[in-house]
C-alpha cells in the first residue's frame, strides 16, 4: 500500500512540474509575442523589413530567436541627429575630411552660424528605418563571431545580450562592426584568445594603442574624440567582495556595463573615462546580475563625484512642463536600500503642468512619460525642475 502511494504520489509530483514548467514557457511566450507586436506597431511602414527578416530565417530555428530578440529590443534605441539647417530648409553636415584641421572646420561652421543657419537635432528611433539588408548582415556577422574558440562558451542568453547588439549609444547608425572585425579579428585569432573576456582585454589594449582624441571643431554630435577623459576613483560602500568591478549607466529600463575597472583599498578605478554622467558602480554576482557597491552620483568631467543619496526628511517640488505630446508623466526616485525606483505620486496637474510634491531631497530621479520605457530619462532636481545632467 505505502509502495503504491508513493508511486502516486510521484506522479503527482511529475505531472504538476510538467505543467509548471509548461505555464512557465506560456508566460515566457506570450511576454516575447507582446514585445514583438508592439515592435512591429511602432515600425509604422517600416514593418514590412522587420517581417523580412524574420522570412529570411524561418528555416533556421536559433537565428530566428536571435532576430526576434534583435527586432523586439530595437524599439527601445535611436539616433540623435543634429544638421545645421538654413532659412531655405537647406540642410548641412560637416565632412572633417575635408579641412585642414579643427581651426578651419570651427571658423567654417562660425560662419555657417553667422549668416543665420541654425542647429536642427532629431531623435530617430531604429523601429521606424532600420532595413532589412542591415539587419540581416548584423545577425550573420554576430553568429560569426560567436563561432570563434574564444566565445565557444559564450551561452545563447549571453550572446543575444552581448555580441548580437548593433549599436553602444545613440550615434547615427553605420557598419562598424563590421569593420572592427576586418581590422581586428585575425589579430585576436593570431593571440590564441582562450575566452570572451581575454579577447576584450586583448582588444581594449589593442584600442588604447590605435585611437587617440582630439579636437575636431565641429560643434555637431559631440564625440568621444571630442571630450576630454579622466580616472574615476569611487569609494564602495563596504559590501564589495571582487577585483573586477563595471561602472553602469541607466538605460532602457535597466542599468547597463559601460566600463570595467578594478579594485583597490577600498575603491574602484576607472581609466579614461568621458563626459558627465549618472552612474553607478556594481559587481557581478556570478549568475549574470549586478551587485550595486556604490551609491549612484554624477561625475564632473574632471573625476569628481557627487553622491547621490535620498534626504527622507527633507523634500522639494519638481513641475514638468505639459504640451499636446504628452497626456501622461511618472515620477520615481532611486531607493539606495532597496536598489529600485520608487514611485512619486503626481500632486497636482492641468492642461500646462505636472506638479510632484515631497520628492526627496538629493535623489536620482527618473521620469517617464506616457508609459513608454524606451524614452525615459534619470536626472536630479535642481530648483524645482528635472535636469537629465547626462551628457559627454
Amino acid at each position: 500500500m505505502e509502495s503504491g502511494y508513493s508511486i502516486l504520489r510521484i506522479y503527482v509530483k511529475m505531472i504538476f512540474g510538467v505543467l509548471c514548467v509548461s505555464c512557465a514557457l506560456c508566460s515566457c511566450s506570450d511576454n516575447g509575442e507582446r514585445r514583438m507586436k508592439k515592435a512591429l506597431e511602432m515600425a509604422g511602414t517600416n514593418r514590412a523589413e522587420l517581417e523580412k527578416v524574420m522570412e529570411h530565417y524561418r528555416g533556421d530555428s536559433l537565428k530566428l530567436r536571435a532576430a526576434r530578440f534583435f527586432i523586439e529590443n530595437m524599439q527601445y534605441h535611436f539616433s540623435i541627429n543634429e544638421r545645421f539647417v538654413s532659412g531655405k530648409g537647406e540642410s548641412y553636415y560637416p565632412d572633417i575630411t575635408r579641412f585642414t584641421g579643427a581651426a578651419s572646420v570651427k571658423r567654417y561652421c562660425d560662419s555657417l552660424m553667422a549668416a543665420g543657419w541654425k542647429i536642427d537635432k532629431r531623435t530617430e528611433y531604429d523601429i521606424r528605418y532600420v532595413n532589412a539588408e542591415f539587419m540581416v548582415r548584423n545577425i550573420e556577422l554576430a553568429f560569426h563571431v560567436w563561432k570563434k574558440p574564444w566565445a565557444s562558451e559564450v551561452l545563447f542568453g549571453d550572446f543575444c545580450k552581448y555580441i548580437l547588439p548593433y549599436r553602444s549609444q545613440n550615434d547615427p547608425l553605420s557598419y562598424a562592426r563590421e569593420r572592427f572585425m576586418e581590422r581586428y579579428t585575425a589579430l585576436l585569432d593570431s593571440a590564441e584568445a582562450r575566452n570572451a573576456m581575454e579577447a576584450h582585454w586583448i582588444i581594449n589594449a589593442m584600442l588604447k594603442e590605435n585611437m587617440e582624441y582630439c579636437e575636431t571643431g565641429n560643434p555637431l554630435g559631440t564625440t568621444v574624440e571630442e571630450t576630454e577623459v579622466y580616472d574615476l576613483a569611487v569609494p564602495d560602500m563596504g559590501n564589495a567582495s571582487g577585483g573586477i568591478v563595471y561602472l553602469c549607466n541607466y538605460n532602457a529600463g535597466k542599468w547597463i556595463p559601460v566600463a570595467m575597472g578594478k579594485r583597490s583599498e577600498g575603491k574602484s578605478i576607472f581609466r579614461k573615462v568621458a563626459g558627465r554622467n549618472l552612474l553607478v558602480v556594481a559587481e557581478s554576482d556570478g549568475i549574470g546580475a549586478l551587485d550595486f557597491i556604490s551609491d549612484p552620483f554624477f561625475t564632473e568631467g574632471d573625476g569628481r563625484v557627487n553622491f547621490l543619496v535620498p534626504y527622507m526628511e527633507r523634500h522639494v517640488s519638481v513641475r514638468f512642463v505639459r504640451n499636446d505630446e504628452i497626456s501622461s508623466c511618472s515620477l520615481y526616485y532611486w531607493d539606495n536600500g532597496g536598489e529600485y525606483f520608487r514611485s512619486i505620486p503626481c500632486t497636482a496637474k492641468n492642461d500646462s503642468i505636472f506638479i510632484f510634491d515631497n520628492v526627496p531631497d538629493n535623489a536620482l530621479l527618473l521620469n517617464v512619460t506616457d508609459g513608454r520605457k524606451y524614452d525615459s530619462s534619470i536626472g536630479i532636481e535642481e530648483d524645482g525642475v528635472f535636469k537629465r545632467k547626462s551628457w559627454l
